[in-house]
């Protein structure tokens, strides 16, 4: 057997990035807005604070209106060394049109009132620049039994798909990669696994277009090595077609282009999310 392939400690690290979704496959789409930010040195704590005293009662006040079901504060604890951002927001929701009023000024007067609309936003611009920000989708996810809220690292894979090859990507994941993560969640090795498709923005500029992003409890779950004989254990399917023609095809699906570490700060979900 080729050396590289007997063991792969690959976490397939392969992103946001929300607590694991009590719901996998459902009606309803689930989309995933993340909002990069860029935090000065040394300003961390002050950044952190913004978000709480000022958008997390906005985001709890989003929530009881059914605008999302979730908000989380993340920061950038292992990632590139060029990245232009060091931490990220999270908002899920389950319906495009929702977008159109991300942050309707009555909601944050709902939520802070009386107080100046100008001293809110001054408070927020200087805690940080904005970076940027991406919609994705979630295609596929693994989940345990009992939701599981004390998932406070994710790995955050992004992958770059060339165009019409999504179909063979997902079939991959779906196929090879899916039941090795569920092996890991039921064995409590990881606390859950979900695929995004990107959505927003698009084109031949963005670097990747797929994102998939484990959950894990505690830094120390990263130390157990995703050996082949957990790979076989966990897919027995694979010994039909052999471990070196499941690694080339799990090569030749994608690109991966950058994977990242982050560690949740803050949260507020819906009741039943």
């Amino acid at each position: 057997m080729n050396s590289k392939i007997k063991n792969i400690s690959i976490f397939i690290l392969v992103f946001c990035m929300v607590p694991v979704l009590s719901t996998a496959q459902t009606e309803d789409p689930i989309y995933i807005q993340i909002d990069f930010m860029n935090v000065k040195q040394g300003v961390g704590a002050e950044y952190v604070a913004m978000e709480q005293e000022i958008w997390k009662p906005v985001h709890k006040e989003r929530i009881n209106q059914g605008m999302i079901s979730y908000w989380g504060l993340y920061e950038a604890i292992y990632t590139e060394p060029d990245a232009s951002y060091n931490y990220i927001t999270v908002n899920v929701f389950h319906d495009l049109s929702k977008l159109e009023n991300f942050f309707d000024y009555e909601i944050i007067e709902s939520a802070h009132p009386g107080r100046s609309m100008n001293a809110i936003l001054n408070r927020t611009l200087e805690s940080r620049d904005f970076v940027h920000n991406e919609v994705w989708q979630l295609v596929d996810s693994v989940l345990p039994e009992e939701p599981n809220d004390n998932a406070r690292y994710l790995v955050v894979n992004d992958f770059q798909v060339q165009p019409g090859a999504g179909g063979e990507y997902l079939a991959v994941e779906e196929e090879y990669w899916k039941p090795i993560h569920e092996y890991r969640v039921d064995n409590e090795m990881m606390a859950g696994w979900h695929l995004y498709e990107l959505m927003m923005p698009a084109g031949s500029s963005i670097p990747y277009n797929y994102k998939t992003v484990d959950f894990y409890e505690s830094l120390g779950d990263l130390e157990q090595p995703l050996t082949m004989e957990l790979v076989q254990t966990a897919n027995p399917e694979l010994s039909e077609i052999g471990l070196d023609a499941f690694m080339e095809r799990t090569l030749n699906s994608r690109v991966g282009y950058r994977s990242v570490v982050l560690e949740r700060i803050d949260f507020i979900a819906a009741p039943d999310d």
